[in-house]
């Protein structure tokens, strides 16, 4: 049996910072929780998606929300599922077993999909081999039935199909977006493809999102440019309202995340309808990396998020500044209306 208490000592982190939210969350008396004594751990298909947007913060949040004993999260591994966006490999039979499941009744869906076997010949006759989705439901954490799978895969925003099929797989699934400032996550999209060698990184950040002309005093942010398409969240994010209710998805404020991890935490505790488990005193603040780390307990050390997180953003003048967040104001507006929620951008 696990114990958490309910104590709120003081954070050992950096002066005059609250990691409640702006409106001050307070802090819940944290519940006990046991496993079910009598019920084995299995696979199950995820109920809650963290499904974008790339370079907000999507790890940090599922880190963070991997300590919640009600949450079984897809979370020690290095490659993303991206089973709804991708094609090719074992996802190549993915639209033959959409269509299948697109004609069954919601309430249906779950129960057959499990059960769904796929059969392949060769030279000695044939075999069953499990479906696309067993696979995916593979790769899933073990789980409980008190408890929620989660897994988040950034690349589904930008899908043109991933809604979907994540409502061909469940209708009813949760569904959370966390994003950030546009111009911020485009320094952060810059600074991970820089790490990576996939860009020069001694070209500037003008050379990446002002799209080419012979004449250099005409600057013009490329609107098709991926670290500027990627930040236009109006555009990618219409499939999902189309496919979705609005009661179904939670947008949580990535910069807020930086800053407040403890009042977006207890957003996404209210959206999935679990126990308050998050109090204060599990967050520190680390100097080096800017951000915060989790505290399992009192005397235990923080756990502070892998090395490639909290890498230095490429320096970006005022002008370039200005001009980005001059072409993304009325994307933002849009977008705004569109989610009927307002950030502070």
């Amino acid at each position: 049996m696990q114990r958490y208490d309910g104590s709120t000592d003081s954070l050992g982190s950096a002066p005059n910072r609250d990691v409640t939210s702006r409106q001050h969350v307070p802090s819940d008396s944290v519940q006990i929780y046991t496993e079910p004594s009598s019920e084995i751990c299995v696979k199950r298909f995820p109920k809650a998606i963290i499904a974008g947007v790339s370079k907000c913060g999507t790890f940090a949040l599922l880190y963070f929300l991997s300590k919640h004993p009600e949450i079984a999260a897809r979370v020690n591994t290095e490659k993303e599922a991206n089973f709804f966006s991708q094609s090719g490999s074992y996802h190549e039979r993915y639209n033959e077993l959409f269509q299948t499941f697109s004609k069954i009744n919601p309430e249906e869906r779950l129960l057959n999909i499990t059960s769904q076997q796929w059969n392949h010949s060769n030279e000695n006759g044939n075999f069953k081999r499990p479906s696309d989705l067993d696979l995916y439901r593979e790769i899933m954490p073990c789980s409980y039935s008190n408890q929620i799978t989660m897994e988040k895969s950034p690349l589904y925003f930008f899908s043109k199909f991933a809604a979907e099929r994540i409502k061909a797989l469940d209708a009813n699934i949760k569904l959370v977006f966390i994003v950030k400032e546009p111009v911020e996550r485009i320094l952060s999209h810059i600074a991970m493809f820089n790490d990576r060698g996939i860009i020069d990184p001694n070209l500037s950040v003008e050379n990446t999102v002002f799209a080419k002309s012979a004449d250099s005093s005409n600057k013009t942010v490329d609107g098709d440019a991926k670290v500027v398409r990627d930040s236009d969240y109006q555009l990618h994010i219409r499939s999902w309202l189309d496919h979705f209710r609005r009661e179904q998805i939670l947008f949580i404020d990535g910069d807020e995340m930086v800053r407040y991890p403890l009042g977006e935490l207890k957003k996404v505790e209210k959206f999935l309808d679990i126990k308050p488990f998050f109090i204060r005193s599990m967050f520190k603040y680390n100097e080096s990396k800017g951000k915060y780390c989790f505290v399992n307990g009192k005397d235990s050390e923080s756990e502070c998020l892998r090395k490639s997180k909290g890498r230095e953003h490429p320096k970006i003048n005022a002008e370039t500044r200005k001009l980005l967040q001059e072409y993304f104001a009325p994307k933002n507006e849009q977008f705004f209306r569109l989610v009927n929620k307002t950030f502070d951008w």
